[in-house]
């Protein structure tokens, strides 16, 4: 329960007061391609500050696009410093765009899930998930890579968001 459930009529509003109310977020600015690399990056954008001793729900937006189906593709994760507890799952959208797909849960910091491409469509990975963090702050950072090194780029799409609200 956040501190603003035990807001009273004619009391305070505070910053702590307000914790968890709106989140902490980031919208993705520009294009990121990556090319012939299978190799985790840290996402140029996609990443939120989280404080030591906190809980936090999380969800974030993928938009990607990259080869056909079979190749490239693109494979991510999430990390968070060292003594947090991370879980999250994915739901995309697949190579034929019409059913979506489950890829099971995320436990722990970098745990790597993958997903395929559908020729240059822009497809979706809708990412929900929950951060313990322990005694060091640090970042919920995305990290990704093509699935298969491939000559034409795997993009993450400038408008892919994930954003944060501080539950404890």
């Amino acid at each position: 329960m956040t501190a603003l459930a035990q807001l009273l009529a004619g009391g305070r509003l505070t910053a702590a007061g307000a914790q968890g109310i709106a989140p902490n977020a980031v919208i993705k600015g520009a294009d990121e391609p990556v090319t012939s690399s299978t190799t985790l990056q840290n996402d140029d954008a996609l990443l939120l500050g989280l404080g030591s001793n906190t809980q936090w729900f999380f969800i974030a937006q993928i938009m990607y696009t990259g080869d056909v189906a079979g190749s490239g593709g693109i494979k991510f994760t999430f990390t968070t410093p060292a003594g947090s507890t991370l879980t999250w799952s994915q739901l995309y959208l697949g190579a034929s765009v019409s059913a979506p797909s489950m890829s099971g849960t995320g436990t722990g910091s970098g745990q790597t899930r993958s997903a395929e491409t559908n020729a240059t469509a822009q497809v979706p990975i809708w990412v929900l998930g929950s951060v313990i963090m322990g005694s060091t702050a640090g970042n919920l950072q995305l990290e990704w890579a093509q699935n298969a090194s491939d000559a034409t780029a795997t993009t993450v799409k400038a408008g892919s968001f994930l954003a944060a609200w501080q539950v404890a």
